[in-house]
C-alpha cells in the first residue's frame, strides 16, 4: 500500500512540475500576442516632414522591444485618417488629440486612453473659463468674444456645435465670435468686450499661467478681472488603443509609456516633442468634457441591444 501510495505521489509531483514548466514557457504566454500578431500604430506626420514620421524605425524598435512583437507604423494625411483606421481596426493604436480621442469614441465606443503627456511644471491639461471685466461680472448684456476654431472650442459645448450659445453664457449675453485668441484678448485689454472665452491650465497651483496670466501681461490688473465659469478639464492627447487589445498588452503598454521619459528619452522625444513631463496613465473620465462638447455634432455610439430584442 506504501509503494503504491508513493508512486501516486511521484506521478502527482511529476504533473506539476510538467504544468509548472508549461505555464512558464513561451507557448503557454504566446496567447495574446499571437492575437495581436503585429501591433499597428497609427501616427500624424509632423508638419514639413512629408508623409514620413521621424525616426519611426526607432519608435518601431522601442515598442518591439517592450511587447515582443512586430510593430508597424501607420502614417495617416490627418485625424479623421487615423480615427478611420482605427475604428476599422486597421490599426490598434493611435496617438490623438483630445478632440481627435473624443470623435473617435462618439464614432465606435471602441477606443480606450491608455496614458496621456504632462507639461515640465506639472500641467496635465487645459480647463475652458469664462473671464469677465469685475464691474460686469453680475451685469446684462454682456459681450463675450469667443473663438471657434481654437483649443477653447474643444472643451464648449455649443460653441464647437450648432447649438444657440455656449456653456457657461446668459440668454442675455452677445457671443461674438473672432478669428483668434490674441484678437479676443485684445479686445478685452482694450474694453471692446465685456468677457471672454479663455483657458487655464489643469494643475497643482492654481491658473497662473493661461488667458489670466496673457492678459495680465497686457496691462489688465488682476483685479479687475475675474473667473466667473469654469469648464471640466481635460487632459492633453492620449494614446489609444482599441477596447478589444488583450489585457496584457494594455498593460505593457502602460508601463512602456510612463516609464520611456527615463528609460529611453530620444524615443520619448520622438513621440512628444511638445510636452517634456513624461507620461501619466490616463483613463476615459479624463476627456468627458471633450466628448460633451462633440455631442452637438457626433451622436454617442451604438450600444448593443440587449439579448434577443
Amino acid at each position: 500500500m506504501n509503494r503504491v501510495g508513493s508512486q501516486m505521489r511521484r506521478q502527482v509531483a511529476a504533473a506539476c512540475a510538467a504544468a509548472l514548466l508549461l505555464l512558464g514557457s513561451p507557448v503557454a504566454h504566446a496567447g495574446w500576442k499571437d492575437e495581436v500578431g503585429t501591433l499597428r500604430i497609427g501616427m500624424l506626420a509632423r508638419p514639413g516632414s512629408g508623409a514620413v514620421v521621424p525616426g519611426a524605425s526607432a519608435i518601431e524598435r522601442a515598442y518591439a522591444n517592450a511587447l515582443g512583437i512586430p510593430v508597424d507604423i501607420f502614417v495617416a494625411r490627418d485625424f479623421a485618417a487615423l480615427i478611420d483606421a482605427q475604428a476599422s481596426g486597421r490599426i490598434q493604436y493611435a496617438i490623438f488629440s483630445a478632440t481627435a480621442y473624443a470623435a473617435a469614441w462618439r464614432r465606435c465606443g471602441c477606443v480606450e486612453p491608455l496614458a496621456a503627456p504632462i507639461s515640465e511644471d506639472g500641467t496635465s491639461g487645459l480647463r475652458a473659463v469664462l473671464i469677465v471685466a469685475k464691474a460686469d461680472a453680475g451685469g446684462e448684456g454682456r459681450r463675450i468674444a469667443a473663438v471657434p476654431q481654437s483649443v477653447v472650442a474643444d472643451l464648449l459645448p455649443g460653441l464647437a456645435g450648432p447649438q444657440a450659445r455656449p456653456a457657461g453664457a446668459r440668454p442675455d449675453d452677445e457671443i461674438v465670435r473672432v478669428g483668434s485668441m490674441s484678437v479676443a484678448e485684445r479686445m478685452f485689454a482694450e474694453g471692446e468686450i465685456d468677457g471672454l472665452y479663455g483657458w487655464a491650465p489643469e494643475r497643482v497651483g492654481g491658473p497662473d499661467a493661461g488667458t489670466l496670466a496673457r492678459l495680465a501681461a497686457m496691462g489688465v490688473a488682476p483685479g479687475d478681472m475675474e473667473i466667473v465659469w469654469t469648464s471640466q478639464s481635460v487632459r492633453f492627447g492620449p494614446h489609444a488603443v482599441r477596447a478589444d487589445l488583450p489585457p496584457e498588452a494594455k498593460d505593457i503598454l502602460k508601463r512602456f509609456l510612463t516609464g520611456l521619459k527615463l528609460a529611453d528619452p530620444d524615443v520619448y522625444d520622438l513621440l512628444e516633442e511638445e510636452r517634456q513631463g513624461g507620461f501619466l496613465r490616463a483613463g476615459h473620465d479624463d476627456y468627458e468634457a471633450a466628448v460633451e462638447a462633440l455631442g452637438g455634432w457626433l451622436p454617442a455610439p451604438a450600444q448593443p441591444s440587449p439579448e434577443g430584442e
